[in-house]
């Protein structure tokens, strides 16, 4: 991934057994024009889930893979903690999604809408 020049990431934060954990997922498209995404990390997260630690957390992760200055986008769930992570830590914040209706599952339904495909899965 170091020799991608524009990444796409998500990132999401769970809790299982009174453990919380983040995990960030990279997307780009390679030279031959594939589609490839892989799991940058999961991590643990202690104590609560501010801005401040989620950012830490994925500031850690992005400079781990080199990906630092070629995020071009992140999809969370669009919750205050991440938007606000992104908000105050952005590098380069040219854009603010959250305030459109830019929730995950707001932006695949306009791919889906500008597709087409479509394809009805059961």
């Amino acid at each position: 991934m170091s020799l991608e020049n524009h990444v796409t990431t998500t990132a999401d934060c769970w809790s299982i057994f009174k453990r919380s954990y983040i995990d960030i997922t990279g997307h780009w498209i390679n030279n031959s024009l594939i589609r490839v995404s892989c799991l940058l990390g999961i991590k643990r997260l202690k104590g609560k889930h501010t801005y401040d630690v989620l950012a830490k957390k994925n500031g850690s992760l992005y400079t781990k893979f080199d990906t630092n200055n070629k995020i071009s986008h992140t999809i969370t769930d669009n919750v205050s903690n991440f938007v606000k992570s992104y908000k105050v830590y952005a590098v380069n914040n040219k854009k603010d999604y959250s305030s459109r209706k830019s929730n995950l599952n707001a932006i695949v339904n306009e791919v889906i809408e500008m597709s087409d495909e479509k394809e009805n899965i059961d």
